[in-house]
């Protein structure tokens, strides 16, 4: 059996193995979200992902691992620029102020 045979019976396998989502999950998610206060519907896709995701995993608090916040600031950048500008003059500080800020939720 060929390389290429293998990985088509592969997918085969594995398409063949999923199965339709139980629908109960996304209606409870959609209450439990409708049930928050806040307009009905006013997350829009968000609120439709999020019901998506507790449809697939089964759950209605769905794992979504580890996060991070990417928080981007104008100021940091416009530091970052004034400091590439002095680097070149030769006026150079011990280290350059990063244009995104990294914390972990």
């Amino acid at each position: 059996m060929s390389n290429t045979d293998r990985k088509t019976e592969y997918v085969l396998q594995t398409v063949s193995a999923i199965t339709p989502a139980d629908e109960s999950f996304r209606k409870q998610a959609r209450d439990k979200w409708n049930a928050c206060a806040k307009p009905l519907g006013s997350l829009g896709v968000l609120e439709s992902m999020v019901t998506d995701l507790c449809t697939l995993e089964q759950t209605l608090v769905p794992d979504l691992g580890k996060r991070v916040a990417v928080i981007f600031s104008p100021i940091c950048a416009r530091l970052n620029r004034l400091w590439s500008r002095t680097s070149e003059s030769g006026s150079r500080s011990s280290s350059a102020p990063t244009t995104a800020s990294w914390r972990k939720v």
